[in-house]
């Protein structure tokens, strides 16, 4: 009898810590179901892609929190250069602590030329507290993005087409001409009707380059390429303390193909390198050359 009594309660107890063991796993996956998850991308010129989602200061390191958040104020940019910074700390910025960890509501974003006509962005937001306020966003650098974005971006083919890639026509001669649009203009595929070529450009400190030729490319995905004849022009920066040594090449199906494949990593125009590595722009050049590829002649 006793013997059937200890089965019994050990059978009990054995159930009794399956079933705690199902409960605690089964709140186990609601809480990893709910919890939230932030991304780190970088918006780049597909900034509307964020309108109406939840945006989050990030936590930066301890040496840099003195800085704060730069570029938000009181005002939009675009309705005036002159704005009162919000919360404004010792560096001339946002306190640290009213951004880091902070939740913003991205209202709406405008596009505008600041004073110096290049490209800018104002995003409204909103505060935690019910509070409207705006950011001054620059398209081109991803280092000065400081958020985190709730859920990520869901960017579509043809919203990144439509932010990345140029059209013109031509009506004298009937050409259309696509082209890829990175600001920086180091490296672009453009497409007049159904002829490609790739513009490529380094910075140089010499003139060396003038009556030379040849480029070679390197892929991130390791793949090679060269066109030894290719011939190099030589320009003044527009800076006026150095050149630009670049070159403009016809290309091969065989080249669109790899070139629309994989990113660029380094090039070499005669004896002047380059890293061509987006390097913090947020570019995907190879989906940029897809964009072209794929548009149908109008």
């Amino acid at each position: 009898m006793n013997k059937l009594l200890v089965v019994l309660l050990t059978m009990l107890a054995f159930t009794f810590q399956s079933n705690a063991q199902e409960v605690v796993d089964s709140t186990q996956e609601v809480v990893d179901s709910t919890q939230e998850v932030w991304s780190e991308e970088f918006p780049g010129k597909l900034i509307e892609a964020i309108v109406g989602k939840r945006i989050k200061g990030k936590v930066r390191d301890e040496s840099l929190q003195k800085y704060g958040f730069a570029d938000m104020s009181i005002s939009s940019p675009a309705d005036s250069y002159k704005t009162k910074t919000w919360h404004l700390n010792d560096s001339y910025n946002t306190k640290y602590e009213k951004v880091s960890g902070k939740i913003f509501t991205v209202v709406s974003v405008e596009r505008y030329l600041n004073i110096i006509n290049i490209e800018k962005y104002s995003l409204e937001l909103l505060t935690e507290k019910g509070e409207t306020i705006w950011l001054n966003y620059d398209p081109k650098f991803e280092f000065t993005w400081l958020f985190l974005i709730e859920g990520g971006i869901n960017i579509t083919d043809d919203l990144y087409c439509s932010g990345y890639v140029e059209h013109d026509y031509d009506d004298f001669d009937d050409e259309h001409t696509y082209s890829s649009n990175s600001s920086d203009n180091n490296y672009q595929l453009i497409r007049v009707d159904d002829r490609y070529y790739l513009s490529i450009r380094v910075s140089a400190l010499t003139t060396a380059a003038i009556g030379e030729s040849g480029v070679k490319l390197i892929l991130k995905d390791g793949t090679r390429l060269s066109w030894l004849d290719a011939e190099l022009d030589v320009k003044v920066n527009s800076k006026g303390d150095g050149y630009y040594v670049s070159a403009f090449i016809s290309l091969s199906e065989s080249d669109l193909q790899k070139l629309s494949t994989s990113n660029p990593k380094k090039c070499k125009l005669y004896i002047f390198k380059s890293n061509l590595h987006s390097s913090g722009l947020g570019y995907d050049y190879a989906r940029m050359f897809r964009c072209i590829m794929n548009k149908q002649i109008k």
